[in-house]
């Protein structure tokens, strides 16, 4: 599941990952900004230590908040397309091994510039 919603100064989007054989796995997730501009990542946090209708059943107080802005930098290089996609495939970031074979969702605050 994909969750966006419009903040003050940008967009927050949620992707949530499923399981997928014995894996958890995410989806791809387009971020794309209109009229030329650029898409700008702010943060990324990996989550999996909140209850999210949809998403997250069961909490893993051992994974809260990980940054993996570096990551989706890789996936999305800041500032220099005006639209790039996301995996949220836990596997594609370096999570700790706290947060490994749990469901979570990756929060991401975004904006065009």
């Amino acid at each position: 599941a994909v969750v966006s919603t419009q903040s003050t100064g940008g967009l927050e989007t949620r992707i949530c990952s499923h399981k997928s054989k014995s894996r958890f796995k995410g989806p791809k997730k387009e971020l794309k900004c209109p009229g030329g501009k650029k898409v700008r990542v702010a943060h990324a946090k990996w989550l999996a230590s909140k209850k999210l209708a949809g998403c997250v059943k069961k909490t893993n107080s051992r994974c809260t908040g990980v940054s993996v802005r570096r990551q989706v930098y890789k996936q999305c290089p800041s500032k220099k397309k005006t639209k790039c996609t996301i995996d949220a495939s836990p596997n594609k970031f370096k999570l700790p091994r706290s947060c490994k074979n749990s469901q979570g969702y990756l929060q991401l605050k975004w904006y065009c510039h």
